[in-house]
């Protein structure tokens, strides 16, 4: 270094501030997903306009019963089963039952809820584009755009199903997930992984499913000495806790809803313990994962693919290739 070189440096005038346009930058993205979530929640809306009652009967039948009682409404029934019974998506409803609304106003007020939830795929997908997959903005923008307009995202806000919050949740949890790894020790990434795997078994009984993957994952890091004990503890905690939420709400509806449905008892085990049990297995699930590929436009099948292709690729880092492992 030339003599005097340090003392020039620290005599050096201060960098000039960024120009005012690039402050006013910042405030693009966060504008421009807004208003995109704001004509989603619009446009959901407008395609459920002639909706009025419902269309898928026994599923929004039982949804919207629930979903009354739990305000102190009439009861009803419910196809579902005591075993498998939850009481997530009447929950998230519920407050549209509140007041003294025509059952189509109150239908209008539900579509808004799943609007709501539903459009918020555009931010979290946003977002899972450019953390996850490292997407420029505006790539990121205009992924966050398709997810947010495919048919298998938007149909569901029309009708009382759980599956119109199970695609923003999925995302959310994903993103969670991500974080909770890249962070390593910090317990409140750890927290918001297990609430939003609570959320899936609160949910219905499909979020089983996440729930055994997110205890697989919360294992393996912690054998992998990735979580201390209080991460495990702090992100499987809260999948405890919604458990008991379900029950203690069921609990509290007591008789006001009668279940329609039956145990399934051993019946899930004989159905799989025979060869034409497991071909039957293989052909629903076959034709379920080949529906999702369709519904979504391939798209579904190519993130399948890259999530296969990040396992047994080492150029991007740990928390990208554990995230991606999840689903698989």
């Amino acid at each position: 270094m030339a003599p005097g070189t340090d003392v020039m440096e620290r005599n050096a005038p201060p960098a000039p501030p960024p120009p005012p346009g690039d402050r006013g930058r910042r405030w693009v993205v966060p504008v421009v997903l807004l208003a995109g979530w704001l004509l989603n929640v619009g446009w959901r809306l407008w395609l459920a306009r002639h909706i009025t009652l419902p269309i898928a009967h026994t599923d929004e039948d039982s949804y919207l019963n629930t979903a009354r009682a739990l305000v102190g409404g009439p009861g009803g029934f419910s196809t579902e089963n005591a075993p498998l019974r939850r009481v997530g998506y009447p929950l998230l409803i519920s407050p549209a039952f509140l007041g003294d609304h025509a059952f189509v106003t109150t239908y209008r007020l539900v579509h808004l809820i799943n609007a709501m939830v539903n459009s918020a795929i555009l931010p979290l997908a946003y977002l899972l584009g450019r953390q996850l997959f490292q997407l420029r903005r505006s790539y990121a923008l205009g992924a966050a755009f398709a997810a947010a307009t495919l048919p298998a995202t938007a149909f569901y806000a029309g009708v009382a199903m759980i599956d119109a919050v199970m695609a923003p949740l999925l995302v959310a949890w994903l993103l969670a997930v991500h974080q909770w790894i890249r962070r390593g020790p910090a317990l409140l990434p750890a927290v918001l992984v297990g609430v939003l795997a609570g959320a899936f078994h609160l949910l219905h009984a499909r979020g089983l499913v996440i729930v055994a993957i997110h205890a697989a994952l919360a294992l393996l890091l912690f054998i992998r000495r990735r979580i201390t004990p209080a991460g495990l503890l702090a992100t499987l905690l809260p999948v405890l806790a919604m458990a008991l939420l379900n029950q203690a709400v069921i609990h509290l509806l007591g008789d006001k809803i009668y279940l329609l449905g039956t145990a399934p008892g051993g019946s899930t085990v004989k159905a799989v313990a025979s060869g034409p049990g497991l071909l039957k297995l293989g052909a629903a699930v076959g034709t379920q994962l080949w529906y999702l590929v369709v519904i979504t436009f391939g798209l579904a099948g190519v993130a399948w693919a890259a999530a296969v292709r990040a396992l047994w690729r080492s150029e991007r880092d740990d928390a990208y290739r554990w995230t991606s492992a999840p689903p698989w």
